[in-house]
């Protein structure tokens, strides 16, 4: 016959040859040409059946152990056998293929048919998916492009339908030790067990409904953006779903993803597939514990990163939606804390009873935002106090509503300016602007390891960016401390979080209350104001490399100028020199206090050595204090240079046990 069709399929050049057997046996062999079935992009080509034992009578085949051979491109050249029987009155036909090779593992599969309609069933064992996936791609050439799979997956698939078009679908997938290998969008996994099954079928207004379970309890998949461990707790994602017939749209009703205890949420999709497109999405999670959710979800992602160290504690619960307007986000934040605790090193900060609610949205109309704390700590031993802070999320970062005042020690940072870019740089840009209200110096200089130091410190801060690890000054800052002024230029500090960081700046001294700098420090007594200058200062991991530095009694001072033996003592020995005057050093122990002219010294630092000089030129030296009145005493250095680590050690030593002794 020349060609054969019914609905859903065409013969073309088909040859039957009987032979009758004793008993009404009858042997056979069927050849077609070309066979073609609804859903197949390429037609199979030289398909033979051959029967050696079966039955054959008027309107009815049959053979149960048939050999058949055919050529498609999915399948290539291949053989197996099949069981087949056909009878044309009642409208019946089945195939049973008991075992066929394919991508390095086997099918099964049985097609049947009647007047009510017909059904397909395949099983797969042990296919290898990346054969599987280069035979199918002469089926499906339109595949999209997937990540590299190693492995081994089962298939069990049903199929019903009546004429060419499906009624209802059942499935279940199974992989085994199944590795990913997704090198362009950095995803890997490996040793994958995961099992999906589902169902589908069409309702009487010819639109599917359906439903799926998938379960992965084994292996472990990275991502750029979170890890996946099973081994914790199996995870299991339950959908159901509803689309049109022609399955161009699909909604998903609902969407049910649990991890144990670590990440628990409910969601609902509408789904364009061809193209594809998201047309709405919702979400909302259970209280999300952000201790389990950051050790197993984000640390393994952020290896040497600043974030490595991080403990969290507390939870956050999310909701998530998109529609017309664009994506918003939603988060409540539940009685959080969040501590660094680096392997090397002491704590870098710490926040402790976080609480509030932040609204974001995609086109920037989102409800204002806030967060509270009860107490938070920075290098360890700088105590933050309760704050509440209202601030605006946008699609490039936050910036503050309203000004902020957070405790800092015994004193306040009032927040004037606080904002955050993150549509520059690497890692976005900080602006600040505030005023830091009085602090305790004796507190703050504790909390930082220096000596203590008395008076207060404030200040007023014009405006400070942070951008890709660097942060600027931009402006003067202004800091009032020992009765007097200090101003700060060209302020830089880079890699200030990390392992090493940098600062360089200018620093103005002006007006400084020598008596209280001096009783802060146990100098020794000295009465009277200071100025001067810090200039090209550069600290590498808060260390002093390099700096011009002067101070000195200014030309004007109208305060009286007053200074102790112990002061003279302590400066003689930093000169590397001794007491130069008209009286004898024992008659002058009779004295406490002295009156000085000027007093001042200068360091340029450079290779770890200071070269000095003092207020004055003086015969082989300098003067470091010039005397005044009756007995006049002046105070000469010899040392020209110095080692810079040495002198610290001398003035540290100095404040903690009076005047070293020079060698």
């Amino acid at each position: 016959m020349e060609r054969l069709s019914g609905a859903g399929w065409s013969a073309q050049g088909v040859d039957l040859s009987v032979k009758l057997l004793p008993g009404g046996a009858a042997a056979f062999e069927l050849h077609i040409a070309r066979l073609r079935l609804k859903g197949l992009k390429r037609p199979a080509e030289e398909v033979s059946v051959r029967c050696v034992k079966g039955n054959v009578r008027p309107g009815y085949l049959s053979c149960p152990d048939a050999r058949v051979r055919l050529f498609h491109p999915v399948f290539r050249k291949m053989g197996f056998h099949a069981g087949v029987a056909w009878d044309a009155g009642k409208r019946l036909f089945s195939l049973e293929i008991t075992r066929l090779a394919f991508a390095r593992g086997s099918l099964r599969g049985t097609l049947r048919t009647d007047p009510q309609g017909w059904r397909v069933k395949v099983r797969a064992r042990g296919v290898d998916p990346v054969l599987a996936r280069r035979r199918l791609k002469a089926l499906l050439p339109g595949l999209p492009a997937s990540p590299k799979v190693t492995g081994r997956m089962d298939l069990r698939l049903q199929v019903l339908g009546k004429g060419d078009v499906a009624q209802r679908i059942e499935w279940a997938l199974e992989t085994h030790k199944l590795a990913v290998r997704g090198q362009a969008a950095g995803i890997e996994g490996e040793g994958l067990h995961l099992l999906w099954k589902g169902e589908g079928h069409r309702a009487r207004n010819a639109s599917w409904r359906g439903r799926s379970h998938m379960r992965l309890d084994a292996g472990a998949l990275l991502t750029p953006w979170f890890y996946l461990d099973p081994a914790v707790a199996p995870v299991t994602l339950e959908t159901r779903f509803h689309g049109g017939g022609s399955l161009k749209r699909l909604h998903f009703d609902a969407i049910r993803y649990r991890h144990g205890d670590l990440l628990r949420f409910d969601a609902q999709a509408d789904l364009d597939l061809r193209p594809f497109r998201v047309r709405g999405f919702r979400l909302i999670s259970e209280d999300i514990p952000l201790r389990g959710l950051y050790e197993n979800y984000l640390q393994p992602t952020l290896a040497e990163s600043l974030l490595e160290s991080v403990v969290l504690s507390g939870a956050v619960r999310l909701f998530l939606k998109q529609d017309e307007a664009g994506l918003s986000l939603s988060a409540d934040v539940k009685n959080v804390s969040v501590k660094d605790a680096p392997p090397e090193g002491a704590p870098r900060f710490a926040l402790r009873g976080l609480d509030g609610r932040m609204e974001w949205r995609e086109d920037g109309r989102a409800p204002s935002s806030y967060l509270r704390w009860a107490s938070a700590r920075l290098l360890e031993k700088i105590a933050i106090g309760p704050a509440l802070v209202h601030f605006h999320l946008d699609r490039k970062g936050f910036h503050v509503l309203r000004t902020a005042k957070i405790p800092v020690m015994d004193g306040e940072l009032v927040v004037d300016r606080l904002r955050f870019d993150g549509g520059e740089g690497e890692h976005g840009r900080w602006q600040f602007e505030g005023v830091l209200t009085p602090i305790s110096m004796e507190r703050f200089s504790k909390a930082l390891g220096w000596p203590p130091l008395a008076g207060k410190l404030s200040g007023v801060i014009p405006g400070i960016a942070y951008e890709d690890g660097t942060l600027k000054v931009e402006g003067t800052l202004l800091v009032r401390i020992f009765g007097g002024r200090v101003r700060i230029r060209n302020l830089v500090l880079d890699d200030l979080l990390g392992y090493l960081p940098t600062l360089r700046a200018d620093i103005d001294f002006h007006d400084i209350d020598l008596e209280t700098l001096t009783r802060t420090f146990s100098f020794g007594r000295i009465t009277g104001r200071l100025e001067g200058y810090v200039k090209g200062l550069y600290l590498e991991d808060w260390r002093p490399v390099a700096f011009d530095a002067r101070l000195e009694t200014p030309p004007d001072d109208p305060n009286r100028h007053r200074i102790s033996q112990k002061a003279i003592d302590n400066i003689s020995n930093i000169g590397g020199a001794g007491v130069s005057g008209a009286l004898s050093r024992s008659f002058l122990g009779i004295f406490k206090e002295f009156n000085y002219d000027r007093l001042g010294i200068k360091c340029h630092l450079r290779k770890g050595v200071c070269h000095m000089e003092g207020v004055a030129p003086a015969e082989n030296g300098y003067y470091l204090v010039i005397g005044k009145g009756i007995p006049q005493i002046n105070i000469k250095g010899f040392t020209r240079e110095t080692d810079w680590n040495r002198l610290v050690d001398q003035l540290v030593e100095i404040t903690h046990a009076g005047a070293p002794v020079v060698k």
